[in-house]
């Protein structure tokens, strides 16, 4: 169903539903504001479903199994046994959801009105919002946080194959800051975790 004219209003309209975004939509719904907050994929961002928090779930599972290797030499070879990371995948996953689903009860909690789908600008005040193959919506906002995060840039000209935090396969590119290459992190907790993995960087 295409909405058409038909729009909905929204006092405070958030884009993105990551740390910045449900937080600021909290605080918002807090100080009496009624909000609207469009999120693509899951509240919690990048962030919580793929970076920040896979990635300390894999870099602890990674530092107990290098751990564990090393009192093979000191007469406990049972600890150093072989690493099962399907069961590790799930667990993480389990724990994901669960953050994700805390996030989302707080939000509902605030009545925050969570609307799932792609948003774009088509006027000073109005978004549309994609929510479905054929299916939009408009929204005709007072005030607006645009809280949709960042993506890589090839500043180093490094373009990789490799698997992000979450376990996905995806193309990898290192980002400048500073004027400086930082290298994910994510390869060194593979290597920790018995598996191969590679960098590899230009100045």
């Amino acid at each position: 169903m295409v909405a058409g004219d038909q729009s909905d209003p929204a006092d405070v309209l958030i884009l993105g539903g990551g740390p910045a975004g449900y937080v600021c939509a909290l605080r918002a719904a807090q100080n009496g504001r009624a909000v609207t907050l469009v999120e693509r994929a899951r509240v919690g961002g990048v962030c919580l479903t793929e970076g920040c928090i896979p990635s300390k779930h894999l870099a602890v599972f990674a530092a107990a199994k290098s751990s564990a290797e090393r009192f093979a030499s000191a007469g406990m070879p049972a600890l150093a046994g072989g690493r099962d990371l399907g069961a590790f995948q799930t667990r993480r996953s389990a724990a994901i959801d669960g953050l994700v689903k805390g996030v989302a009860g707080l939000l509902a909690a605030a009545g925050v009105n969570v609307v799932q789908g792609n948003a774009w600008f088509v006027g000073r005040t109005r978004v549309c919002v994609a929510t479905g193959e054929e299916s939009v919506r408009y929204l005709d906002f007072k005030d607006v946080v645009i809280a949709t995060g960042s993506c890589a840039v090839p500043g180093a000209g490094v373009d990789l194959r490799t698997a992000d935090a979450s376990g996905r396969r995806r193309r990898l590119r290192l980002a400048r800051a500073g004027g400086r290459v930082r290298p994910p992190r994510e390869p060194g907790c593979h290597c920790d975790a018995g598996r191969q993995a590679a960098s590899r960087f230009r100045r």
